[in-house]
């Protein structure tokens, strides 16, 4: 069994932009955000491929953080769905976003922002 260990700030910006720009695709695709069972899974498979370990309780707040941090960005205006739409190359394979993409840039800085606010 693995040990659990505390995830860098760099880990948990990570999982909150992977979170975060499904939740933003999803959006622009059906108008609708994802449900929180939704974005548990996606936590839950993010772990699993990076072989990672976490508990239900850590994914849960992951999942309450980048629904909070998604609406934000299209509440102020920052992001608009549009830009999100799958063709826009947000993601290198189905458990990876593209960190060249500059609206992924955009939402990572927004995660590394809300990791340091709540460090």
């Amino acid at each position: 069994m693995q040990k659990l260990t505390q995830p860098s700030h760099t880990d948990t910006a990570a999982l909150l932009c992977h979170l975060v720009v499904y939740e933003l695709a999803a959006f622009a695709m059906n108008r609708r955000w994802l449900t929180a069972a939704n974005l548990v899974e996606s936590a839950r498979l993010w772990f699993a491929h990076g072989g990672r370990v976490s508990v239900w309780a850590d994914r849960i707040a992951a999942v309450h953080r980048a629904q909070h941090i998604a609406r934000r960005l299209v509440a102020d205006g920052k992001i608009q769905p549009a830009t999100l739409l799958p063709g826009r190359l947000l993601f290198a394979d189905s458990l990876t976003v593209n960190y060249a993409a500059p609206v992924v840039g955009h939402v990572w800085r927004a995660c590394l922002e809300s990791v340091r606010a709540h460090a």
